[in-house]
């Protein structure tokens, strides 16, 4: 083997391992903003939580157990003026969980086929390396990881939707 030649090869390898290191970091990315997406924010959590009444006869001046105080609630609101209040809430609490999901949809239909190339490209380039035997197999390792891939996301969209 020639130094160039060695020198190509070091240099491809590094290339690689960047390559695997950037989409790692974007996956890791994806996959944290998916966790966050899953779990309430602050104002989703207050609007959820403190949204209104719950359906029982509450004693006068008394609040649910479910309900948590809302940060207007400090400034010594009055009994009708908590009602007033949950309301308001309850009238955008859905607008706002729509909202949510509408941009959380049109960022995953920016991200996925992006993500997807770059993916793809990954593992050209990979394939690039190996010998003939070796892509047959990653081939195939591929294909099953893919597939329980698709399975998890299917089994994720299943129970996300079921609340």
């Amino acid at each position: 083997m020639s130094m160039e030649q060695g020198t190509r090869t070091r240099l491809a390898t590094i290339l690689i391992l960047l390559l695997i290191l950037a989409t790692g970091a974007v996956l890791g990315v994806a996959l944290d903003r998916r966790i966050e997406a899953r779990s309430p924010s602050a104002s989703e959590a207050s609007l959820q939580d403190e949204g209104g009444p719950s359906g029982e006869d509450e004693a006068e001046g008394e609040e649910s157990p479910r309900r948590r105080h809302l940060i207007v609630e400090q400034v010594g609101l009055s009994s009708d003026q908590k009602t007033q209040v949950d309301s308001i809430v309850a009238r955008y609490r859905q607008e706002m969980r729509d909202l949510h999901d509408e941009l959380q949809a049109e960022l995953q239909e920016a991200y996925t086929p992006r993500y997807r190339g770059l993916l793809e490209e990954v593992r050209e380039e990979i394939k690039g390396v190996l010998t003939s035997d070796q892509r047959m197999e990653y081939d195939s390792l591929l294909v099953e990881y893919d597939r329980r891939r698709d399975q998890r996301r299917d089994r994720d969209s299943i129970s996300d939707s079921r609340g």
